[in-house]
């Protein structure tokens, strides 16, 4: 049986989406248009467009062409749609690569049901046992002191961006070293 692939807990805002509640309450305002069928999916385009920063989803391609991770998304993004209209989202925002490589466990807890997001990752590897040691989690900067007692305890497999920035070449950098010495020690293990 073959290893299961790297996983990355992605955060959305601070990571690939700056000014976040401004943009997510206009991503709720589409999906709902969407949904109810006043729109469709392109009528937004424009906001599809915008959505990601350029730099942190280059940022991110590069470590996507590097180690073509699996995805589970961590934003409470999640909430407000299911893994479809998520998918078409992903793809409509240039995010294909990260849409072709969800999970299919594709999400962690809402922040409605887990008291934070490093419990809700630690939920989540709870369920999906192969993926222990294989993983690394994108946040940004803004967290709980849960969050903050999850990063000390998971130091290495934590990166986090400058919410002000998004994901940067300095945060790549910091997950590629994180994902390489997953590689060793699963090696190591085998």
């Amino acid at each position: 049986m073959s290893s299961p692939a790297l996983l990355l807990f992605l955060k959305l805002d601070g990571v690939l989406v700056l000014n976040g509640s401004s943009k997510r309450s206009c991503v709720a305002d589409a999906v709902r248009s969407v949904a109810s069928g006043e729109s469709d999916w392109q009528d937004h385009q424009e906001l599809w467009n915008q959505l990601f920063e350029p730099e942190p989803i280059h940022q991110l391609q590069i470590l996507h062409d590097q180690f073509e991770p699996t995805y589970c998304l961590t934003s409470d993004w999640t909430a407000m749609m299911d893994r479809s209209a998520m998918l078409i989202v992903l793809n409509l925002c240039g995010l294909g690569f990260v849409a072709r490589n969800l999970h299919a466990r594709w999400e962690t807890e809402s922040a409605e049901s887990a008291p934070g997001r490093a419990v809700a990752i630690e939920n989540w590897l709870g369920i999906n046992p192969d993926h222990k040691a294989l993983w690394a989690a994108l946040d940004s900067d803004l967290h709980d002191s849960a969050g903050h007692q999850f990063v000390e305890s998971h130091a290495d497999y934590s990166v986090r961006c400058c919410r002000d920035v998004g994901l940067s070449n300095f945060e790549t950098e910091k997950l590629q070293a994180a994902f390489l010495r997953r590689l060793r020690e699963s090696t190591l293990r085998s």
